[in-house]
């Protein structure tokens, strides 16, 4: 018999909130939603604001990786599967990566499976406060959130096995309205022995671009580069070198690194006719094959 499968999803959209939680034998069990939702990525403006969320004062530090590799495999595999849907990918960051590593070792060390935060008081469990305001204190600015959960699987193909096929997962992980994203593995020494968190969103005045779906490495120096937004140019550049010349803005964008093996960060400056921001990503170039797409991704058949 396959162990137990249990996943957890939070939704917050400009005040939409949408809980689901399984816990089922079966591999593919059904999430049940507590407030009926829209499509995931379709923001509600009539919809008044979430009450306040509780504080979290102890979310606030640095939880050191366990396996980084994992977190950015798990990253990789998720945009795969949205390259596969056809939908862009979601830029890996340091503030949703501290939000999703503290909550994965929080319930760890607590022995706590779900989507807010909870101490042992007087020897039992008790609520100290609301997922959105911890992932608020690493994450601020954000307009919109996505939390899924998962525990005990030993890979991060595992990992999004488990999410797999699942409307609700697949549908948050797929979204059009979060452009960025951080996962948090946690082992233990006690079952289910691992916990894994994805922490998903979108901030204001934030506008990722990202290289070769947010690949570790490339072997080729020839990439490709994702810009959120709506702009009129832009203008790219290598390791604060010479800019490019001001061109016509596209969301997508085939580019030309440094032949020199090891770190190379991509910046890009995008305007209109009332603003300019600017972004950048990195990557490395190595010896070797290393494809755009991580792997060959199954067909999304979920119900």
């Amino acid at each position: 018999m396959k162990k137990p499968v249990q996943i957890l999803i939070l939704i917050t959209l400009l005040g939409l909130t949408l809980a689901g939680t399984a816990y089922a034998q079966s591999p593919t069990p059904t999430p049940r939603a507590a407030t009926p939702a829209g499509p995931v990525g379709t923001p509600t403006p009539t919809i008044p604001p979430p009450p306040t969320p509780i504080p979290c004062p102890m979310a606030t530090a640095d939880t050191p990786a366990v396996k980084d590799a994992f977190e950015q495999r798990l990253v990789e595999l998720i945009n795969a599967q949205r390259f596969e849907e056809k939908m862009p990918p979601l830029k890996r960051i340091t503030e949703l990566t501290r939000s999703s590593r503290f909550h994965a070792s929080d319930m760890a060390k607590k022995s706590y499976y779900q989507y807010d935060s909870y101490d042992v008081v007087n020897g039992k469990q008790q609520k100290v406060c609301e997922w959105a305001g911890r992932i608020k204190n690493y994450y601020p600015g954000m307009v919109g959130v996505v939390e899924v959960l998962t525990l005990g699987q030993k890979s991060p193909a595992e990992a999004l096995d488990a999410w797999y096929n699942r409307s609700m997962e697949m549908s948050a992980l797929m979204s059009g309205f979060i452009w960025e994203i951080g996962v948090g593995y946690v082992e233990s020494a006690k079952e289910p022995k691992t916990f894994w968190v994805a922490d998903l969103g979108r901030r204001i005045g934030s506008y990722p671009v990202i290289i070769n779906y947010e690949a570790a490495v490339t072997s080729s120096p020839n990439v490709t580069l994702y810009a959120y937004g709506e702009w009129k140019e832009m203008r790219l550049r290598n390791d604060k070198g010479t800019w490019s010349k001001w061109m016509p803005f596209k969301n997508t964008v085939s580019w030309t690194l440094p032949s020199k093996l090891g770190e190379h960060t991509v910046e890009v400056e995008l305007k209109d006719e009332v603003a300019t921001v600017s972004s950048s990503d990195s990557i490395n170039l190595i010896k070797g094959k290393r494809s755009l797409v991580p792997l060959v991704i199954r067909k999304n058949n979920s119900k």
